[in-house]
């Protein structure tokens, strides 16, 4: 995913398979939204995540376990996209971020996937 260098967006919706994503992800020094909601083994965002100056959007629903690192508070002018099982995660950074808005959804409950398991 690193040899990407010209991705715009990345949307990684209900891979409920992924556990984390790569740390390659610096090189991605063109990507403005990220969307990783329905990634709920999703457990953490790489670390290098605060580089990416670009970064305008994340979109993450349903992410209830996924850690946030101490490098997203280099992101400015960001918008998180989440739920309220998520938006705890932000509120930590809000003080420290420069702009960052957070819009909370709410969630939808679907039971299909209940089949997964």
């Amino acid at each position: 995913m690193g040899n990407l260098r010209n991705l715009e967006m990345l949307r990684l919706i209900s891979c409920s398979n992924i556990f984390e994503l790569p740390k390659t992800n610096e090189k991605l020094s063109k990507l403005r939204l990220l969307d990783v909601s329905g990634c709920f083994q999703l457990k953490r965002l790489p670390l290098e995540i605060g580089k990416l100056q670009k970064l305008k959007t994340i979109s993450m629903r349903d992410c209830y376990y996924c850690e946030l690192p101490d490098s997203v508070k280099n992101l400015e002018n960001l918008e998180v996209r989440c739920d309220e099982g998520t938006v705890f995660l932000w509120e930590r950074f809000k003080s420290k971020m420069k702009n960052l808005r957070i819009t909370e959804y709410e969630s939808e409950h679907n039971l299909n996937l209940l089949q997964l398991f």
